[in-house]
This record gives C-alpha cells, sequence and structure tokens, in this order.
C-alpha cells in the first residue's frame, strides 16, 4: 500500500478538501443570495394613526410581476383574500372576500390603505409571482388611535378612614398619560389608578380623570360624582354619578371641519 505521506495521496487530498470548500461556499453564496433578494414589506408611515392613508410598499422583486395577492392574516387562503392584482388583465385588479372599499392595489405589488381604521390593524401578506420565480412575505400594520371607551371602576360602599381606589380604564394606542383632579385641584398622579388610603369627607366632589395620547394628539376625560352618605353612625356608603365623559382627537376635529364646508 501507499503510504499516507506519499505525494499522491497528499495531492488527492488536497484535491478533495478543495472541492468540499467550493460545493459549501456555493451553498452559502446561493442561501445569502436568496435573503439579499427575499421581498419585504415596508409600512409607510411606520405607525399611521386612524384616518390616515396607508401604504404596504413591498420591496426587493426582482423580475417582471405576473401577479401578485394580498391577504388579511398571514395564511393564503381564498377566505383571507382581499385582492388579486394580475397586470395584464383590464382591470388588473379583482376583488377577494376580505376585499376593503379603501383598499387597492398598486402596480409594484404595494397595497394602499386610504383612511384607515382600527379594525385595519394586524397582519398582512403579500404573494408575488414574477418572471425570476414566486415569494410571499408577511407585516403587522399598527394603527394609532386616540383615548376612547373610558370606564371607571371602584367599590360601592365604604366606610369612612377606608381605602377607595378609582380605576380609569381607557383604550388607545400607543399608551396614554394620565392625570386626575379632585374639584379641579391636580392631585399629582399620573397612572390610570387613584389610591386613597383614607377617605374622610373632604374627598367628595367631582373626580376627573384626564387621558392624553402624546401621539395620536388624542384626549379624554371623565367626571365622576362621588359623595359619602351616613347610615348607622360611622358607616357609609359611596355614592358614584358618572357626569361627563368625552373623547377628543385631532382627525375627529378635522372631519367635523370638512363636514361643514
Amino acid at each position: 500500500p501507499v503510504p499516507l505521506t506519499h505525494p499522491s495521496c497528499i495531492f488527492q487530498y488536497l484535491i478533495c478538501y478543495s472541492l468540499e470548500l467550493v460545493f459549501s461556499l456555493s451553498v452559502f453564496l446561493s442561501v445569502w443570495m436568496e435573503r439579499v433578494n427575499a421581498i419585504g414589506i415596508q409600512v409607510i408611515p411606520p405607525y399611521p394613526a386612524v384616518g390616515q392613508s396607508v401604504t404596504l410598499s413591498v420591496t426587493g422583486i426582482t423580475g417582471n410581476i405576473r401577479q401578485f395577492d394580498w391577504y388579511k392574516g398571514t395564511y393564503l387562503d381564498a377566505s383571507n383574500n382581499i385582492l388579486v392584482y394580475i397586470p395584464s388583465v383590464k382591470p388588473p385588479q379583482i376583488n377577494g372576500n376580505q376585499y376593503l372599499y379603501r383598499a387597492s392595489g398598486l402596480p409594484d405589488a404595494s397595497l394602499l390603505i386610504s383612511d384607515v381604521q382600527i379594525v385595519d390593524r394586524g397582519n398582512y401578506t403579500v404573494f408575488v409571482q414574477t418572471s425570476s420565480g414566486a415569494e410571499q412575505v408577511s407585516v403587522n400594520l399598527p394603527v394609532q388611535y386616540i383615548p376612547q371607551n373610558t370606564s371607571f371602576s371602584a367599590a360601592l360602599n365604604l366606610n369612612v378612614g377606608s381605602c377607595l381606589e378609582l380605576q380609569c380604564s381607557v383604550d388607545s394606542f400607543p399608551s396614554n398619560k394620565y392625570g386626575w383632579t379632585l374639584n379641579g385641584e391636580d392631585l399629582k398622579i399620573n397612572q390610570s389608578t387613584l389610591h386613597i388610603e383614607e377617605v374622610n369627607l373632604e374627598h367628595q366632589g367631582l373626580f376627573k380623570c384626564e387621558v392624553y395620547n402624546p401621539v395620536t394628539l388624542g384626549h379624554a376625560e371623565t367626571i365622576l360624582l362621588f359623595s359619602l352618605i351616613y347610615t348607622h353612625g360611622t358607616l357609609t356608603y359611596a355614592l358614584y354619578i358618572l357626569v361627563q365623559t368625552k373623547h377628543i382627537g385631532l382627525y375627529s376635529m378635522a372631519r367635523a371641519k370638512r363636514g361643514r364646508k
């Protein structure tokens, strides 16, 4: 047998090793190119507010677009289909089961949604077929909205000296800033829960929870009348009367102005 140190064996080993390196490099480049060429979706603007228009812009497409399909969600199912767009067909857009009249396909495979609403938030998926192949990608669409659905929760009966806790619940995105007042006086509380360790007659009056969203510039406030009624000596009952709740946002005010024209 030829010893392993023989020049011919070393030469064969180097050839095999070189071929393995070439194969590994080709696989790596193939995967790398696939990742580089993969399509993506850019949300423009990235955090749209209710009433704005938003574009789900598809990037990284190679080859001529033959057809693209948009879906609400991450599953390519007919029940989730928003629209099918075939450039060679006139008209090119075919509406699907999840079509909304505010949505339209663009020639570059993007999706335009006008007057975006809270119900529009969630995942979207596009399936693009080009002369280079077929790809799909999903994206999450966030929708910012002003504070709404404000509600209070509190104990129905109390004793003088016991704990009073009011919870102000508001639905909004992104998160809100809170403020509390009692009879117009700032209580210096910046969270959703108002906690008074020992309640007394001085705490009677109008509690107001003010909520402000710094991004959507939305504002909400709820005013609650709180009073203590004496019965059986020191036992007291708390009486809550919801006085007013209102929600204000720049987009709603703009709509009102347009409506008056």
